[in-house]
């Protein structure tokens, strides 16, 4: 009869786990889709456009800190002379991460971006701790997905 308890409350905790972990999991898939419907989905029609000074509004102030609008718009406009123009990006995945120096947790939502002459593979990090949600960091590379460092996309 102790037994039975015992597997009975095991089950029952990890039926409690199971549920947590489902919810948990939902609940990053709605930050997600908001964070792509309000901001990712905006900032890459200004990018796609040529509307730098307008997508450089949708960064967060410690990204803005980091690279001016001058920088920002000329990195955009490099990109163009290689590349060619942004015709579409592609949704492939989700991260979640935590920065404990800020206690900030952040999601990365990974696109593929196609251009006229080639592609990216870039990761847009945001943070929905923070409000108005803005792009708190982007790593791209045109080449490898392994190969990813900061840089603006």
């Amino acid at each position: 009869m102790k037994e039975k308890l015992i597997m009975l409350a095991i089950f029952i905790v990890m039926g409690a786990v199971f549920v947590f972990l489902v919810m948990k999991f939902k609940e990053l898939g709605q930050e997600s889709a908001e964070i792509e419907e309000n901001l990712l989905i905006p900032y890459m029609s200004l990018i796609q456009r040529q509307d730098y000074d307008e997508a450089y509004e949708l960064l967060g102030p410690t990204y803005q800190g980091s690279e001016s609008k001058a920088d920002f718009a000329a990195a955009h406009k490099k990109h163009v002379q290689e590349l060619g123009r942004l015709l579409s990006w592609e949704y492939l995945d989700l991260e979640h991460g935590y920065d404990p120096s800020t206690e900030e947790s952040t999601l990365g939502l990974r696109y593929t971006l196609t251009f006229e002459k080639g592609q990216a593979f870039v990761i847009y990090r945001a943070s929905p701790d923070t409000q108005p949600v803005r792009i708190v960091e982007i790593l791209g590379t045109t080449g490898p997905s392994d190969s990813m460092k900061h840089e603006i996309w």
